[in-house]
């Protein structure tokens, strides 16, 4: 039982020394990986990407004008969303490997 009142209270002047910490910070943020650009509105700060693998479109909020900067249409992207499921960071991935095509088996 002292080793728990010990601990809660080193906890308690650590959160104190370093202040308020808010829920969202102390949990991680949500990845959208693997999708494509569809569109970018930097005056309304949305972005709509279309999904990997099912194809669905999603518009999203972004929390400012500076994580769309350098982002264009048809960038391969992963999104990195707060818990209010607003865009905090965009990641530009490679290109996506184009697919080759089939040997025509009548040739």
């Amino acid at each position: 039982m002292k080793a728990f009142a010990v601990t809660m209270i080193s906890v308690l002047i650590f959160v104190g020394t370093v202040g308020p910490i808010a829920l969202s910070e102390l949990l991680a943020a949500t990845t959208l990986t693997g999708s494509t650009v569809e569109s970018i509105d930097s005056i309304g700060l949305t972005i709509t990407v279309q999904t990997a693998g099912d194809g669905d479109k999603l518009s999203m909020p972004v929390v400012g004008p500076d994580v769309m900067k350098g982002v264009t249409v048809g960038e391969h992207v992963s999104l990195e969303l707060d818990m209010q499921g607003r865009v905090v960071k965009i990641i530009k991935l490679a290109p996506a490997p184009k697919e080759e095509e089939a040997p025509d088996p009548g040739a």
